[in-house]
């Protein structure tokens, strides 16, 4: 991992961005949040930070960070496969928590799937508290949002 750098999502990375996401096993939706037009809009927001772990010129890692003012969202957290396991997850969040502090932003929240025990497991060991008491509602325009 001492080749790994760390920036900003640009438009340019958008193709590079999507099969990177298919390869580490996210559902991606390019009609609609996931196309360049709404990737585009979302990293223009002053409340979000996409962040790129970068080796080699290729994206290893990527993290969205947003907050809505009160508390931080980490969403999209994702690793190359070959890099599972190596901390760099746990660096890519530590970055989101930095970009959060420097925001005012004291509370860091994420929402797992209750099937993916190893992204539950790696926000456990890393202070994160698991609420069961909460539960979580959304309402969607349209499949592709």
């Amino acid at each position: 991992m001492e080749k790994i750098s760390y920036r900003l999502y640009r438009d340019s990375d958008y193709q590079a961005l999507i099969e990177f996401w298919q390869e580490a096993g996210l559902h991606i939706r390019p009609v609609g949040r996931d196309s360049r037009q709404s990737l585009a809009i979302q990293a223009s927001q002053p409340m979000m930070h996409l962040l790129l772990a970068v080796e080699d010129q290729e994206i290893s890692g990527t993290v969205i960070v947003t907050h809505d003012g009160r508390k931080g969202w980490i969403n999209r957290l994702a690793t190359a496969p070959r890099l599972r396991r190596t901390g760099l997850a746990k660096e890519l969040i530590r970055q989101a928590e930095a970009w959060l502090r420097q925001q005012g932003i004291h509370i860091y929240t994420c929402l797992i799937e209750d099937w993916n025990t190893s992204s539950r497991a790696l926000f456990l060991g890393m202070d994160y508290v698991e609420h069961r008491d909460i539960i979580y509602y959304s309402k969607r325009e349209n499949n592709n949002v």
